[in-house]
């Protein structure tokens, strides 16, 4: 088996209920990929806070802030 497009290092496909009704076309979409990918189907609950947040401007420490050009490193994911 090939590398699939890209998706060789992934192990599942899920799919994020973020409560706004998902269907059941909606599942059976999801897991018909992950079937034919060959890989695990899995339901995660969500929501859209995270959304709202950015949306809003309501920027915590959620947020990597960015000057223009900076560079974007590991280093500023690990500050607490």
């Amino acid at each position: 088996m090939g590398d699939q497009g890209g998706t060789k290092n992934y192990t599942r496909i899920a799919l994020v209920d973020i409560g706004v009704g998902l269907s059941e076309t909606h599942r059976e979409h999801a897991k018909e990929n992950a079937r034919f990918l060959h890989l695990r189907y899995e339901e995660i609950k969500g929501s859209l806070a995270f959304f709202e947040k950015m949306l809003r401007g309501w920027w915590s420490e959620d947020f990597i802030i960015l000057k223009p050009c900076q560079e974007v490193t590991q280093e500023l994911f690990l500050i607490l």
